[in-house]
């Protein structure tokens, strides 16, 4: 019993070093954050920007989602500028924290870097309305849309970048020739669901092409 208690102490000791260099790091509040609605699936691809401060060495980051229709499935870490300095080792789900996830991101320097946080909501939808005013001479019509979101998505999304996306280039008829082959009704399911997020994420259009976008308005 003195030996198995020796090297359980023996093991402690040896981790405690380790443990002390991993760094425990607070998600800040987002400084940039867009949405690309796809009205037709209920699908909402959100894209948050922050700047974090990372330590040398192994960082754990934590994102949460409680309250929410967030696909946990999707979410995604990305370093932006500088983000050779940062490699993302693991993902973990503690079973303690329901609707937590916990990245481990290994820092070859200290310092402030850009990161994005990339994910699908549902609860996000948008319609439009037009109105026309017919010149006096009946000649001429000036048209002027408006676009209204709704969100139910559990989350606020203030100052957020808006893109909508009109029609689905027969995505339905696309996921189902995908997954045809597919007898397990679940597993047929999951696939048209990775493939529907891929190509949601592949359709959205690029941060800087944002014209037509409806800029800065609060959603919540």
């Amino acid at each position: 019993m003195r030996t198995i208690i020796g090297m359980m102490l023996l093991a402690i000791a040896l981790a405690g070093p380790a443990l002390a260099r991993e760094e425990l790091v607070t998600l800040p509040a987002r400084d940039k954050v867009s949405l690309t609605i796809y009205n037709s699936v209920d699908l909402t691809l959100v894209s948050e920007e922050r700047k974090i401060a990372f330590k040398q060495g192994n960082n754990r980051l934590s994102f949460s989602w409680a309250g929410t229709r967030i696909d946990p499935s999707s979410v995604e870490f990305r370093a932006l500028k500088g983000g050779e300095k940062l490699e993302v080792l693991d993902t973990t789900f503690p079973g303690q924290a329901r609707n937590m996830l916990v990245w481990k991101i290994d820092c070859e320097e200290a310092g402030d870097y850009e990161v994005e946080i990339s994910y699908f909501t549902s609860g996000i939808t948008w319609g439009a309305e037009y109105t026309g005013i017919l010149a006096e001479d009946e000649a001429s019509m000036t048209m002027t849309s408006y676009l209204t979101v709704t969100n139910h998505s559990g989350e606020d999304y203030n100052n957020a970048k808006v893109r909508v996306v009109i029609g689905t280039i027969n995505l339905v008829q696309t996921l189902q020739e995908l997954t045809k082959d597919e007898d397990d009704e679940g597993e047929r399911s999951r696939r048209q669901m990775e493939e529907l997020r891929k190509w949601a994420r592949d359709a959205a259009p690029a941060e800087n092409a944002s014209k037509g976008a409806a800029d800065k308005k609060a959603i919540v």
